[in-house]
């Protein structure tokens, strides 16, 4: 991506961020945060993309959204139940 098209898209991100509702707004100040942290302690760009693609992948992936709670100790698995 070039510096014009970088900054038409920052641009587009900037208009749509002031337009956004107080949570949308407040998620992305969230998510900006928390990658300048990630920055100062160590993680590279490429890192956050695939951390970032993950977390879409995730949210958007009803199989993978199962598998991430059972790993994070988020779902309660039943001895006697079935599994397929």
């Amino acid at each position: 991506m070039d510096n014009g098209e970088f900054s038409e898209k920052l641009m587009k991100l900037s208009l749509m961020i002031q337009k956004a509702s107080p949570d949308k707004q407040k998620a992305f100040s969230h998510l900006f945060l928390k990658t300048k942290e990630a920055i100062d302690q160590g993680f590279t760009q490429e890192e956050l993309q695939i951390i970032i693609v993950t977390a879409y992948q995730i949210s958007t992936n009803p199989q993978l959204k199962q598998l991430y709670s059972i790993l994070m100790g988020e779902f309660d698995i039943n001895p006697e139940g079935e599994f397929h």
